[in-house]
């Protein structure tokens, strides 16, 4: 069985109406699409554009949403599209090159132990990504994934997204400072200047912190 993220657009539902493909709608706490065995075992896809894809890496919300992706057994992620669209809107020259995208894709298979990355760049990307999805996904719940091997999930809990939260700083930071102090409280009791010496806590995140400490 498919089954299609309550948040996702409209027009997602009717590709599969259209192409009578059986699924069912459910709040999904991470990603767009999943779909389940017969014993419960998921796989979980997350599928995006590759502007949003690009933008939400330079915004930080990438980190958050990859992040809970890594606590399924089986995170995918698909992205749609040629690098040329986020590069025409963009105004100006972005400096943001081909090996960069490369290289975050690799960054986010390490850090984040995702099983599989497809990046779909067809002429009609978007309809195409579902037919991708759709396949790999009914071909999933036709098998058994209880025969795929497990892994070691990532670190993600309410601690971290909290300090994340509050400092703006990336998973890896929070992961490393709740591990050094303990407790949030420790962390927000610790002197700016020995915060300077996380990696990723820098001048503009340590002002942002003294900030909604002092309000």
């Amino acid at each position: 069985m498919i089954i299609i993220d309550t948040r996702e657009q409209y027009e997602e539902e009717e590709y599969f109406k259209n192409h009578n493909i059986e699924y069912r709608k459910e709040a999904l706490s991470c990603g767009d699409y999943a779909a389940e065995d017969s014993n419960g075992n998921r796989v979980v896809i997350e599928r995006k554009e590759i502007k949003d894809y690009i933008s939400s890496l330079f915004e930080g919300r990438l980190d958050d949403q990859l992040g809970r992706l890594a606590q399924e057994d089986c995170p995918i992620l698909v992205i749609s599209g040629e690098l040329e669209e986020y590069y025409e809107s963009v105004p100006g020259e972005s400096k943001f090159t081909k090996d960069q995208f490369y290289g975050s894709l690799s960054a986010c298979i390490v850090r984040y132990g995702l099983r599989c990355v497809i990046w779909n760049q067809c002429e009609h990307a978007h309809e195409d990504t579902l037919g991708i999805i759709t396949k790999v996904l009914e071909h999933v719940s036709k098998g058994q994934l209880d025969k795929i091997p497990k892994r070691k999930k990532r670190e993600f809990n309410n601690q971290i997204g909290f300090v994340r939260e509050l400092t703006g700083c990336p998973q890896d930071t929070a992961i490393e400072m709740i591990k050094f102090y303990g407790t949030v409280r420790k962390i927000i009791e610790a002197p700016i200047e020995d915060l300077k010496s996380f990696r990723g806590m820098g001048p503009k995140r340590l002002a942002r912190l003294e900030m909604l400490l002092d309000e």
